[in-house]
C-alpha cells in the first residue's frame, strides 16, 4: 500500500506539473451534456451486466438471492474501490456479503475470483482481435505491434500450460498451504465446465463491448473528439489491462498517463485525454454513492 501510494503520488505530481490544466478546465466546461448522460446510462448498464454474470456464477455454487442483492453488493463494492484496491475493497466485500448467510466464504470467494478471470480472458481475446485488425489495416503506431505481440504470446503460453500448471499448482498447494486454500482452489476449478465457461464469457464479452468500449467512446464524444473505431478499439482494451496493473491505488495516475500516451499516438491532445479520464472517474464515483444508503440499510437490518 505504501509503495502504491508513492507511485500514485509521483504520477499525479507529473500530471499537475506537465498538463495544461487551463485547457482541461475549458473542455470540462464545454462538455456535451447529452453524451455525458448517455455515458452514465451505459455505465449503469455495464454494472447491471456485471451483476447478472456474478449471479450466474453464484448460482453454480448454490447461492440463491434476488438480482437486487447482487446489484446492490456490486455497486457497494464499486464504491469501496474508490478508496481501496479492488481485491481489498470491492472484491473482499462482495465475497463476504455473498458468503455471510451460511458462512460459505470459500465458495463465495471463488465466484468473485472466476468473475475476474473470465473478464480478463474476454479482454485479452479482444486485445488480440482488435489489435491485429488495426495492425493489418496499418492504422496504429508501430510500437503498438510489440504490445499486441506480447499479449498474444502470453495468451498462447497460458493456454498451452493451462492444464499442466493447474495440476502442478494444486499439488503444490496441497503440500505446502492450508487445507482451506486447497478447498478454495477446488471451488474455482469447479467452474471448468464448458457450458458455464461459455455463458460466463458471453456476459464478459458483452460487458467489454458495452461497459468498456462504448462507454469510453461516448466520453471522447462528450469532449468533441471522434476517433477511428478500429484505432480506438485497438487501444481501449489494451489500456484496460494496463490500468489494472496493481502498482497504484485504484489505478490513479496509471490510467491517466495510459490515456495520455496511447491515445496521444492517435493525435489526442494531453488535456483532452486527461479530461476524459477525470470525467469518467467523477461520474463513476457519483453513481457509486447510491450504494451508501443500500449499505446502511443492510447494516441496520443486521443490527435488528
Amino acid at each position: 500500500m505504501l509503495l502504491k501510494s508513492v507511485v500514485a503520488l509521483l504520477l499525479v505530481t507529473l500530471l499537475v506539473w506537465l498538463i495544461d490544466w487551463t485547457a482541461v478546465w475549458s473542455q470540462v466546461v464545454d462538455v456535451n451534456v447529452y453524451y455525458l448522460t448517455l455515458y452514465t446510462i451505459l455505465y449503469i448498464t455495464g454494472l447491471v451486466i456485471s451483476a447478472v454474470k456474478w449471479q450466474i456464477l453464484a448460482s453454480v455454487h448454490g447461492f440463491v438471492y434476488p438480482f437486487q442483492k447482487y446489484f446492490g453488493w456490486y455497486l457497494t463494492g464499486t464504491f469501496l474501490n474508490n478508496f481501496l484496491p479492488g481485491f481489498v475493497g470491492g472484491d473482499t466485500y462482495r465475497s463476504y456479503r455473498l458468503g455471510a448467510g451460511d458462512k460459505r466464504y470459500s465458495q463465495s470467494s471463488a465466484t468473485v475470483t472466476f468473475d475476474r478471470i473470465s473478464g480478463l480472458i474476454a479482454i485479452l481475446v479482444l486485445v488480440i482481435v482488435c489489435g491485429f485488425l488495426a495492425v493489418a489495416l496499418s492504422t496504429v503506431e508501430p510500437w503498438l505491434i510489440l504490445a499486441y505481440t506480447f499479449v498474444a504470446t502470453t495468451i498462447l503460453l497460458a493456454l498451452f500450460f493451462w492444464r499442466i500448471s493447474l495440476v502442478s499448482l494444486r499439488a503444490i498447494v496441497k503440500r505446502f498451504l492450508p487445507q482451506t486454500f486447497v478447498v478454495f482452489l477446488d471451488d474455482v476449478v469447479h467452474y471448468a465446465n464448458r457450458n458455464i465457461v461459455v455463458r460466463t464469457l458471453s456476459w464478459s464479452f458483452l460487458f467489454a463491448v458495452v461497459g468498456l468500449a462504448v462507454t469510453n467512446y461516448t466520453l471522447f464524444l462528450s469532449v468533441g473528439i471522434t476517433l477511428n473505431i478500429i484505432d480506438f478499439l485497438s487501444i481501449i482494451f489494451l489500456l484496460s489491462i494496463i490500468s489494472s496493473i496493481p502498482i497504484s491505488i485504484n489505478n490513479i495516475g496509471v490510467k491517466e498517463w495510459g490515456y495520455v500516451v496511447m491515445f496521444g499516438a492517435l493525435g489526442v491532445a494531453q488535456p483532452a485525454a486527461v479530461t476524459v479520464v477525470l470525467i469518467g472517474r467523477f461520474i463513476q464515483m457519483l453513481v457509486s454513492l447510491f450504494a451508501v444508503p443500500l449499505y446502511l440499510r443492510e447494516k441496520n437490518d443486521e443490527i435488528v
